[in-house]
C-alpha cells in the first residue's frame, strides 16, 4: 500500500522514459515525442486522457527542470522508502513521478508523468488519497485516472520594483474512474533501499479525502 504522500534517502535517478508533462500555466496535457527531423513535439491529449497509473509505486523526493532541453535532474525514491533530502546544489523542487500507460485514444504506451509545480503536486497528493482510500476495494488492479478539470488560482508575485502581478497557474483534477489490471509492460518501480542516509522531510500534514464517485467503469480493452 503506498504511504501518504510526502509522509515519508534515494541516490539521484537519471533513468528516463518517454513522458508526458502537464503546463500548469495553461492547463493543459501533452504527449511529448520527437517529429520526423528530432525536434521535440507536443501532442495535446487534455481532452483525451485516459491512463493506468501506477499510484502505488509512485516516487518522491525533488526534481530540477533543466531550461534550454537540459534533462530533468531526479533525487527520489520509492513511496514506501524514506524521502531524500533536498539536493545543496541545483535548483530542486519538491516533487513526483510515476508510471503510466495511455489509453490508445492517447497513445497508447507506457510512459512517465513528472511534475514539481505546487498545483500539479497538490493535484496529486489528493489522487494519492483516493487510491489509498478505494484500492481495498479492487485488489490486483490499478486505477485508470482521468483529468476531469482544472482549477484557475491566482496568486499576487511581487516584483522587483516593490508593484505585485497577479499570475495565474491552473490546477488539474485528477479522477479515479475505474479500474484495470496492470498492462503486462507497466512495470513497477522497485522499491530499493537509499543509496545514502537522508534527513527525513515533513509530512504535509494533509488528510484522506473521500473515495471519489466512479462516474464510468473503466473498459478494459481500452488499454492494449
Amino acid at each position: 500500500m503506498a504511504k501518504s504522500f510526502f509522509s515519508s534517502a534515494s541516490s539521484e535517478n537519471t533513468e528516463y522514459l518517454p513522458f508526458i508533462k502537464y503546463d500548469a500555466r495553461s492547463g493543459r496535457l501533452f504527449r511529448v515525442g520527437k517529429d520526423e527531423d528530432g525536434a521535440t513535439a507536443n501532442v495535446e491529449i487534455t481532452k483525451t486522457f485516459k491512463a493506468v497509473m501506477d499510484i502505488d509505486n509512485y516516487e518522491q523526493g525533488f526534481i530540477e527542470f533543466g531550461l534550454g532541453g537540459t534533462p530533468p535532474r531526479y533525487v527520489v525514491a520509492h513511496n514506501m522508502m524514506p524521502a531524500p533530502s533536498k539536493p545543496a546544489e541545483g535548483k530542486f523542487k519538491n516533487g513526483f513521478r510515476v508510471r503510466l500507460r495511455l489509453s490508445k485514444a492517447c497513445g497508447d504506451d507506457v510512459r512517465e508523468f513528472s511534475s514539481s509545480a505546487a498545483s500539479v503536486v497538490k493535484a496529486f497528493a489528493r489522487l494519492v488519497e483516493d487510491f489509498i482510500a478505494t484500492e481495498g476495494a479492487n485488489p490486483g488492479k490499478l486505477p485508470v485516472v482521468q483529468m476531469s478539470d482544472t482549477i484557475p488560482i491566482t496568486s499576487n508575485i511581487k516584483q522587483p520594483d516593490g508593484t505585485t502581478m497577479k499570475l495565474t497557474n491552473y490546477e488539474p483534477v485528477f479522477e479515479i474512474v475505474g479500474w484495470a489490471p496492470r498492462p503486462a509492460d507497466l512495470v513497477a518501480v522497485e522499491a530499493k533501499a537509499a543509496a545514502a542516509p537522508a534527513k527525513q522531510q515533513t509530512s504535509t500534514g494533509s488528510t484522506r479525502a473521500a473515495p471519489p464517485a466512479t462516474k464510468q467503469v473503466a473498459d478494459e480493452d481500452d488499454f492494449g
